[in-house]
């Protein structure tokens, strides 16, 4: 009884501040209403970027970035002795650094690039949903061993091999730091929000920056409602031990909800193997479906750009193909990015966040969800095709593998 009740009071708190929200318009996000939450070049790369940049639109020169490196200080002591100026810096996002080589060893493109004096420079790969890249890090370390590299995720996970090629570089192994939104980011923006005082537009922006990044991270966005769970979990020990019982539950409820997306992905590959599938080709540029299991979803990948992750993209999206292949022949990066690129599938099953009719589904309808998701997944593949078929009839450049004529 005594977890049914401070579940109950828990209700109330969240009612509570439900209601003020109503009131004073908090939950009101314009990146989540334009659909850029989890867009890592639109959205993160380009806002960071900006605040970055002493020549940003923002009109407050260094302060920024300087509040940025002194950060970067404070995390890793290390560092104190670099001479890193924020002064004159220039600051690029979506640095292309060549083509990549067969080994993995140099090229592509880098997320921020900030380019400090006495060719230091601060490399940040960003990482919201885009899984890992053979050999990424180690051929933005060779792009410039003076860099600091900053291996940004919302959670701050290690680097892994496959990305610093550690193994095969023993003599020079490359130490990135791990940073994360949940804390290095969010608390960065906090101290850059105080200097905003005076500036409105840039404090609101930044404020609603950090309320996605809280929502994206799974904290709580109002710090007195926070406060007021904590205080009544920790009035009690029945109190305390009854929460950590919920506590427990949840997580079993997310293991449940990830062991389900695993199990999609297992019947995806068993379906279509191999993992990769070519749909196409347009002059020499091949487009195909891939699986990668990086945060349970489905992925749609554009070849050769191989940091183009995409998800099942909408009808437009895939149509710009032929504007992609162009772009490829000019040599320009292009991403398409929409927030629909990361599992829109899945979103029809369960929303956007996970909410209590999503585990309800889990639990009583695992099954035969896992059927119903690969359904759409087909469905929707045959859409592409489908469109596909009807610009061949008058592109000749365009070649639909046999396997699915």
């Amino acid at each position: 009884m005594e977890i049914l009740s401070l579940l109950n009071q828990v209700a109330l708190i969240n009612k509570k501040y439900e209601d003020i929200a109503d009131i004073t318009g908090d939950r009101f996000n314009i990146f989540q209403i334009l659909g850029l939450s989890s867009s890592e070049v639109r959205l993160h790369s380009a806002l960071i970027a900006e605040l970055l940049n002493p020549k940003g639109s923002h009109g407050l020169k260094d302060t920024f970035l300087a509040l940025f490196i002194e950060k970067l200080f404070k995390y890793d002591e290390s560092l104190k002795g670099s001479f890193f100026s924020s002064e004159n810096a220039n600051v690029i996002v979506e640095k292309w650094i060549g083509y990549v080589d067969n080994e993995n060893h140099s090229g592509g493109y880098i997320d921020i690039l900030i380019e400090l004096q006495n060719q230091k420079s601060i490399i940040i790969e960003n990482k919201i949903n885009a899984s890992d890249q053979d050999g990424q890090l180690r051929r933005y370390y060779n792009y410039n061993k003076k860099s600091i590299i900053i291996y940004l995720t919302l959670d701050g996970k290690e680097a892994n091999e496959l990305t610093t090629k550690n193994l095969e570089y023993v003599k020079d192994k490359i130490s990135p730091l791990c940073f994360s939104y949940k804390d290095f980011i969010k608390e960065w923006l906090e101290v850059c929000k105080k200097e905003t005082v005076n500036y409105p537009l840039i404090r609101e922006t930044i404020t609603q920056y950090i309320n996605l990044i809280k929502h994206l991270t799974h904290q709580s966005t109002n710090k007195l409602q926070e406060m007021e769970i904590e205080k009544l979990i920790l009035s009690s020990k029945e109190k305390y031990e009854s929460a950590e019982k919920v506590s427990n539950a949840l997580q079993s409820l997310r293991i449940l909800f990830k062991d389900t997306l695993k199990k999609i992905i297992q019947n995806w590959n068993e379906k279509y193997n191999p993992i990769a599938i070519e749909l196409f080709t347009y002059k020499e540029y091949k487009f195909f479906i891939s699986v990668s299991d990086e945060w349970g979803f489905f992925h749609y990948n554009f070849y050769p750009l191989a940091s183009n992750v995409l998800g099942f993209a909408n009808q437009t999206e895939l149509l710009q193909f032929r504007e992609v292949a162009k772009s490829f022949e000019k040599g320009k990066n292009f991403r398409l990015e929409n927030e629909n690129y990361s599992a829109w599938i899945l979103s029809k099953f369960f929303g956007e966040k996970f909410t209590i009719e999503s585990y309800n589904l889990l639990l009583n309808e695992s099954n035969s969800l896992v059927e119903k998701i690969l359904n759409e997944a087909d469905d929707l593949i045959n859409h592409i095709l489908t469109e596909v078929k009807k610009m061949s009839e008058t592109d000749p450049n365009i070649i639909i593998n046999e396997k699915f004529l």
